[in-house]
């Protein structure tokens, strides 16, 4: 009984630290940072349409005028390549 009550709790604490993470002001803006810094180590070889779709947007939302270039070539690469097919 008591393993089923902690388990629920531990559940519920990281389903409110997820909540809060993804809505909170302060918070959002550094793990957009921390997910276009990700975006931007990869390879452009490696990138997904997504991905570097993804990529273009963290970029003109934070103000990165070269990355927001990079990952919009990268774009325009995957989609000529994808109506190719």
């Amino acid at each position: 009984m008591w393993g089923v009550l902690i388990a629920f709790v531990l559940v519920g604490g990281l389903v409110k630290l997820s909540f809060r993470e993804a809505t909170d002001p302060v918070i959002k803006p550094a793990v957009e940072k921390l997910r276009l810094a990700k975006l931007a180590a990869m390879p452009p070889s490696r990138l997904t349409l997504d991905q570097a779709e993804d990529g273009v947007v963290l970029s003109r939302r934070l103000g990165e005028k070269e990355l927001a270039r990079r990952f919009a070539m990268v774009v325009k690469v995957l989609k000529t390549r994808r109506g190719k097919r």
